[in-house]
């Protein structure tokens, strides 16, 4: 199958910052999906691109019929239906998303993404469901790269996680000493989550620092012990990067199998750490 699918990477101000050939082709196609907060920032009065006329006609039929195709959908949020185009709101969960993306199998589609869509995004999640022909991929600087640029911390050497949708103590292996850590995040109770963790580990020393509305005009970065952290004074776009500091008295666990016995809660029935390591 031919490409029918671009997936362009957007950056905190929207798709106005975006450059021309990438607007154009926001602009030429014929269903658009993403966050609502970046299909709010299409206007097609600032616009300064030139959509095909030759596409128009095909555009409206197409529009109509997409909106036909959701009509009885409730997993689908419309936020505006006219004769060019069709703009749908991402909704969550990987299966809700796949069921908005590959009914439209054919059709010239743009899904509009935060920064790199191959680093923990929609990207790569569609890798494994399409052939690398039916897609595209257009980046822009992700989370990581501004958050380490702000810090000057080098991103290489830096431990990556996301905790976006996932368990906080999945952070947990990557908890040792002078280790620095950028983490995605859920929403404001992460940092309050993960502080808890840094705190029980003996690492409350920790510098905590949240970087809001990266490389937009509300940019923000605010930094605390983990001991002292305020989950109240932030929002729910940022990222978390955590210094790691230990106490003197910390424990000292290494991010391999083979824990040791004190390392676990239980209620004295453990598996041999042999075992555990094997």
């Amino acid at each position: 199958m031919s490409l029918w699918l671009n997936i362009i990477g957007v950056g905190e101000m929207g798709v106005g910052e975006l450059p021309a050939p990438l607007r154009e082709l926001v602009n030429d196609a014929f269903t658009v999906i993403g966050p609502q907060r970046f299909l709010a920032t299409i206007a097609p009065e600032t616009s300064d691109v030139e959509v095909h006329p030759e596409l128009v006609q095909q555009r409206s039929l197409e529009a109509v019929a997409r909106a036909l195709l959701y009509v009885d959908d409730e997993d689908i949020t419309f936020v505006e239906e006219d004769l060019s185009r069709v703009l749908i709101e991402w909704r969550g969960g990987v299966d809700t998303m796949l069921g908005q993306i590959l009914p439209l199998r054919g059709s010239p589609t743009v899904i509009l993404a935060t920064g790199d869509p191959m680093w923990f995004g929609i990207g790569a999640t569609l890798a494994k469901h399409l052939e690398p022909g039916e897609f595209a991929i257009h980046t822009h600087p992700g989370a990581f790269q501004l958050a380490a640029a702000r810090l000057r911390w080098p991103l290489q050497h830096l431990a990556t996680i996301s905790l976006h949708g996932r368990p906080v103590e999945a952070i947990q292996p990557h908890i040792l000493p002078g280790n620095r850590i950028l983490a995605l995040t859920s929403d404001a109770t992460t940092l309050d989550r993960v502080a808890d963790i840094l705190a029980n580990r003996g690492y409350g020393q920790s510098i905590l620092t949240t970087l809001e509305n990266l490389g937009g005009v509300e940019e923000k970065i605010t930094a605390s012990t983990a001991e002292g952290v305020d989950a109240k004074a932030i929002g729910d776009f940022y990222v978390l990067a955590i210094d790691c500091v230990a106490d003197r008295d910390a424990a000292l666990l290494p991010p391999v199998v083979g824990l040791p016995d004190e390392a676990f809660v239980s209620d004295g029935q453990l598996t041999k750490r042999e075992v555990r390591a094997a």
